[in-house]
């Protein structure tokens, strides 16, 4: 649910650590075509989350022995999942909020949060969530983050980082669609050298200064390629590479056609499924099929100096790791799983900072040191890869959150649920009243019940008699 990159990074974690075999992994999703871009290799059985076209039914899923769900930032309601009445692990995107539900003390439901903390209190997050629950009323702050997800291959990545030889063997794992969108790789055997930002497209202004600063540390005449997924600042890129010397920019976007006949709709339907399963769809004639192409732009700027590459459009994202892997050691990045991607391939980035991930800027930017703060020209210098270098090996080494998932995971899976225990009635499902409430029990309930349990419809307050069965009233959305 929610935040798909952290949903996948957590159920790829626990199959590629033989946790959990595949087969019984089902992963859910609102958006299948997106959730099927962060998994090329097709490991995961991706499944739509709804089962009808107003998104308010859940699928249902037989023999489920436990959900954990990613709420994202502003899903307000992910206690809707629990109508499935199964233990449900909670976790939030990186320092997100969690669900409140360990305030409700029933064993099914707990939530955790990920993420990094710039805290120097505590060196593990709590598990418990009777501790947790005691500590708060005293208190005390236990939202320490659990972490983040770490490649479970980081320290050869670390390797790759600092070896232009093994830069180029890792090249060579390019699908051979990237490897038509870069060009041939002989070249940055030759010395050319690969750059790679990622950022969001809305953000022009982050590309330009990566481009600049990178440029100004090329050697004059020298070939450079920039993998600009999200590329949509051409103008001014073309005037930067002008005044820097550039002989030739040229601008290579991925597209995909489809013949004009087949019908816009369909033919757009048929572009989403490619895109998101890189196969075409089994009714399709050999004729309608469409393809992707490179479309290519050749702008000669002055008669001697260096040609630059620029390499925009759809890339799968196991093509992407192996550029990011590949490049210098200074990116662009944004968001969570583009920030786990960093710090696991040992790259000293600038990290976009989107509104609603402040947060979690904020505890890169103490941990790194305010590197992140003082301006994308700043990561190249030598201050920079010596703070980056080590607080990378630092993160991956005490800030990978797969072993406390899977201690979270044993211990909900090895627990015997005590009927007694079952603090939380999910009276949403059902109708309340007064009479059949019982003694020591938590109920949860929607504002429908709240309107009927109510002396008028617009009152929060419930009914004298009522009033007089409840002792607390909490609202958790």
């Amino acid at each position: 649910l929610g935040d798909i990159s952290c949903g996948i990074k957590c159920a790829k974690a626990l199959i590629e650590r033989s946790f959990i075999p595949k087969d019984q992994v089902i992963f859910l999703t609102s958006s299948v075509k997106k959730a099927a871009l962060f998994d090329p290799d097709k490991t995961l059985d991706i499944r739509p989350l709804y089962s009808n076209s107003m998104n308010t039914q859940l699928v249902k899923i037989e023999n489920v022995a436990l959900q954990v769900i990613v709420p994202a930032v502003g899903d307000l309601y992910p206690s809707t999942h629990l109508t499935r009445d199964v233990p449900t692990l909670a976790f939030s995107e990186y320092c997100g909020s969690p669900p409140l539900w360990d305030e409700l003390g029933d064993p099914r439901f707990t939530s955790h949060p990920l993420g990094l903390s710039d805290s120097k209190e505590a060196e593990s997050p709590i598990i418990d969530p009777n501790i947790k629950k005691i500590l708060r009323d005293m208190g005390m702050d236990v939202s320490m983050p659990l972490g983040i997800f770490i490649d479970l291959n980081w320290r050869n990545l670390h390797e790759i980082s600092n070896s232009q030889e093994l830069k180029i063997q890792k090249l060579e794992e390019l699908s051979d669609e990237a490897k038509n969108i870069v060009g041939s790789l002989t070249r940055f055997d030759q010395g050319e050298r690969l750059f790679f930002g990622y950022v969001s497209k809305q953000d022009v202004t982050l590309q330009k200064q990566f481009f600049e600063a990178a440029l100004e540390q090329v050697t004059q005449g020298k070939d450079s390629t920039f993998i600009f997924p999200n590329f949509n600042c051409e103008n001014e890129i073309q005037k930067i590479a002008g005044d820097l010397g550039v002989k030739k920019l040229i601008i290579k976007e991925k597209t995909i056609e489809t013949d004009s006949t087949v019908g816009m709709y369909k033919a757009q339907k048929r572009i989403e499924h490619y895109q998101a399963t890189g196969s075409f769809l089994e009714d399709e004639d050999e004729e309608e099929r469409f393809i992707s192409k490179i479309k290519e732009q050749n702008i000669d700027l002055q008669e001697q100096g260096s040609t630059i590459t620029i390499c925009s459009g759809s890339f799968n994202h196991q093509d992407l790791l192996v550029l990011l892997a590949a490049s210098e050691k200074q990116v662009l990045i944004t968001g969570d799983q583009s920030l786990t991607e960093a710090i696991s391939a040992n790259k000293i980035f600038f990290y976009e900072n989107l509104k609603h991930k402040n947060k979690l800027a904020d505890c890169v930017s103490t941990l790194y040191q305010g590197a992140l703060t003082q301006g994308i020209k700043s990561l190249f210098s030598e201050e920079s890869e010596t703070i980056f270098s080590q607080k990378n090996r630092e993160i991956c080494e005490n800030k990978d959150c797969y072993p406390e998932i899977e201690s979270l995971i044993k211990q909900s899976l090895n627990t015997p649920i005590d009927e007694t225990k079952k603090m939380i009635v999910l009276a949403y499902k059902g109708p309340i009243t007064a009479d059949t409430i019982k003694e020591g029990r938590t109920y949860w309930i929607d504002e429908t019940q709240v309107r009927t349990l109510s002396d008028c419809d617009s009152s929060d307050k419930f009914s004298i008699h009522m009033r007089q069965r409840v002792g607390t009233v909490k609202r958790l959305g």
